[in-house]
């Protein structure tokens, strides 16, 4: 009996600070969605180009070495603007307790007005239900490096989706879709 009160009060003592240490983050991305191959071309005159930026907030809670991450980047578009909302998993590792690596896998929902049509997906696919945004929606891999200071976090982060929808079925990476950004949370709790 003496041995399971121990137990359980070493387990509320240290369950809180695994769980509660930057449980959950707010914070703002800034993103560039140019390829490494866009970037690299002899005489890229688009490299600048104000469409090329993304931005939006980002919502993140971290459990144990997991961390649930609800984003939602704006993107104007020639014609609109695109909002690729995305769902994710990572699995983050800190040192120093000041630098956190992230290797996650999410799901990316871009939703995108154009002409003053809604349309879903990556392609000219009309807007309908959930079921068929669920359908368009993309896999994305992620990389992230982030250092800790205070009460905020600075990450920078390479997202790189799918070529394919869940309905394509095609999962390998899309280099010319990829996502570079930098970001700055504060640490809520």
């Amino acid at each position: 009996m003496r041995k399971k009160i121990i137990v359980c009060l070493l387990l509320l003592a240290l369950v809180p600070s695994f769980v509660m240490a930057d449980f959950m983050s707010l914070g703002l991305n800034v993103g560039y969605s140019k390829s490494y191959t866009d970037i690299h071309e002899p005489a890229n005159i688009e490299f600048w180009d104000w469409r090329n930026i993304s931005y939006g907030p980002e919502l993140r809670i971290n459990i144990f070495f997991l961390r649930l991450s609800l984003a939602s980047h704006i993107a104007p578009l020639e014609e609109g603007v695109l909002f690729d909302n995305t769902a994710a998993v990572d699995l983050y590792f800190k040192f120093l307790d000041s630098i956190r690596l992230s290797l996650g896998v999410g799901v990316s929902m871009p939703i995108y007005q154009k002409g003053g049509d809604w349309h879903m997906g990556y392609g000219d696919v009309a807007f309908t239900d959930f079921k068929g945004l669920m359908e368009s929606s993309h896999l994305t891999y992620r990389v992230g490096l982030g250092y800790i200071f205070d009460n905020f976090e600075i990450d920078l982060q390479y997202s790189l989706p799918a070529r394919g929808s869940f309905k394509e079925g095609d999962y390998v990476p899309s280099w010319e879709d990829s996502t570079l950004s930098l970001g700055l949370s504060v640490i809520l709790f």
